[in-house]
């Protein structure tokens, strides 16, 4: 059997697509009713459509939250007797909430994950602004089910309604906190833990114990799941994508090494991934360090006359078309190229900068911020903005200091390096780095606009921007000592 899923928030939406209204129309109400009792902390009369809703909430109580509440599973939909108004059946439409438990003052530990399946990601907007559409790059869990209980060993035939309490019973189970305790679920089969990329660290392990994959990307998903619609859900997800990827590259396992051996050249693609923190030296490099040698008129890069400017254009430009001409060819569009590139940039200088940051204070032994769970709430006027392909801050992140002051920079540094150009001022020995300030700041534009010419309630938090501005300063005053 097959579950269509949903968190408490929706930021675990995963469901049928392509359902009949009543179906979508059965799940909508389902997942609005489960939210109401997390926003009011008890379950109403009034929320509760007879014995089996009753039956699905019968755990609650009044300390249970978002991250800490009973796994909910409500069967809407079996194939074996549910039909559409021409008598066909339908599909199982089942709403999973994993539990959550709360282990300590920092962890939160969510039910086993082989109650997911592949996904892929709906409600984006036209253009894609950050890059939210991740393909599919692994096999389905459920193939790897725990074989020690013989009822969910994923050939064993069930014979029961779905509705049938021992059959829930056994999807509670899977669905719960402890159904890899004292067992090989998690160690040694399924979804392994021990890193906050499961999926990566899964299928890195399955290969290096010599299983082989195929890429299974059927037309019609059988599930889709949400991405985050703010900018700062997408970094936090990214940031707690960075820390487990360096978990697994500093680990005895890690790919470097111990991947390398076991499976050859399969063992470099795994680590093209776990080396993404990596990119955010450069890209930081890149963003502060030609500007404020600008700012103060000093040029670090060959004058337009000399062959070696040659080579970093074309390097520059070949690499930049390289990439626009796949996107293009995979049937994307240069808008969803450029903002790709852009979220790429911005990622560099958030959540690759800061997760390797928390992952060092963690490895000697500093508390950090702790595991976040990313969150999608839709509100109305939030999710018309992303339709407009706005980009949502909104909330005063550390991670937003990073880029707001390399914005700062590059704008200012641009129109210096631009007055001292037309002033006759070193023009040949600058021009690459205005180049790079110019092209910089036309991808900060979003973050412009959140500073200063907005006023909704996703714009750049004030505190943020005069944080950003002080910094600012403070770099450029010490440039002066550098250059």
């Amino acid at each position: 059997m097959r579950f269509a899923r949903a968190g408490l928030n929706p930021a675990v939406d995963v469901y049928f697509q392509l359902l009949p209204d009543i179906a979508a129309a059965l799940y909508e109400s389902m997942k609005s009713r489960v939210e109401h009792v997390v926003e009011t902390g008890k379950v109403s009369d009034e929320y509760i459509n007879g014995d089996e809703e009753r039956e699905a909430f019968n755990k609650w109580t009044d300390g249970f939250t978002r991250r800490d509440h009973p796994t909910v599973i409500q069967v809407f939909l079996e194939n074996i007797k549910d039909t559409d108004i021409t008598g066909h059946l339908l599909p199982n439409l089942i709403y999973v909430s994993r539990q959550k438990s709360k282990t300590s003052r920092h962890n939160f530990k969510a039910g086993a994950l082989n109650t997911l399946f592949p996904q892929r990601f709906r409600g984006l907007n036209k253009n894609d602004i950050y890059a939210s559409e991740i393909k599919p790059f692994f096999g389905d869990p459920s193939n790897f089910m725990s074989p020690e209980i013989p009822q969910l060993h994923p050939n064993h035939a069930v014979d029961k309604p779905l509705k049938c309490p021992s059959i829930l019973s056994l999807a509670h189970q899977v669905a719960g906190c402890n159904y890899e305790n004292q067992t090989n679920w998690g160690s040694k089969m399924g979804f392994r833990y021990g890193s906050l990329v499961e999926d990566y660290y899964t299928a890195y392990w399955m290969h290096c114990e010599g299983w082989r994959s195929i890429y299974c990307r059927p037309e019609r998903p059988a599930f889709c799941g949400d991405a985050p619609i703010a900018l700062v859900d997408l970094i936090n997800q990214y940031k707690r994508w960075v820390i487990g990827l360096l978990e697994v590259t500093f680990s005895k396992y890690s790919t470097l090494t111990f991947g390398n051996r076991r499976i050859g050249l399969m063992g470099l693609s795994y680590t093209h991934y776990s080396c993404w923190p990596f990119w955010a030296i450069p890209i930081t490099v890149y963003a502060f360090l030609p500007q404020l040698a600008l700012l103060k008129g000093v040029s670090i890069f060959p004058k337009v006359s000399e062959p070696w400017f040659l080579l970093y254009s074309f390097l520059f430009i070949g690499a930049y078309a390289k990439e626009c001409l796949e996107f293009i060819l995979e049937g994307s569009t240069f808008r969803k190229w450029w903002n790709d590139q852009r979220i790429w940039m911005i990622r560099g200088l958030t959540c690759f900068l800061f997760g390797s940051i928390e992952y060092l204070l963690q490895s000697f032994g500093i508390s950090a911020s702790g595991f976040n769970v990313t969150s999608k709430v839709l509100d109305d006027e939030q999710s018309k903005r992303y339709e407009q392909e706005i980009f949502e801050f909104g909330v005063p992140s550390p991670m937003f200091v990073t880029l707001a002051t390399s914005a700062i920079i590059n704008l200012f540094s641009f129109f210096k390096g631009f007055l001292d150009i037309i002033s006759g001022n070193n023009m040949e020995g600058l021009f690459l780095q205005m180049f790079l300030a110019g092209f910089l700041m036309v991808n900060c534009l979003p973050v412009y606009e959140a500073m200063f010419l907005r006023s909704d309630k996703g714009k750049m938090p004030t505190k943020i921007t005069l944080i950003s501005t002080f910094l600012a300063g403070v770099l450029y005053a010490a440039a002066s000592h550098i250059f």
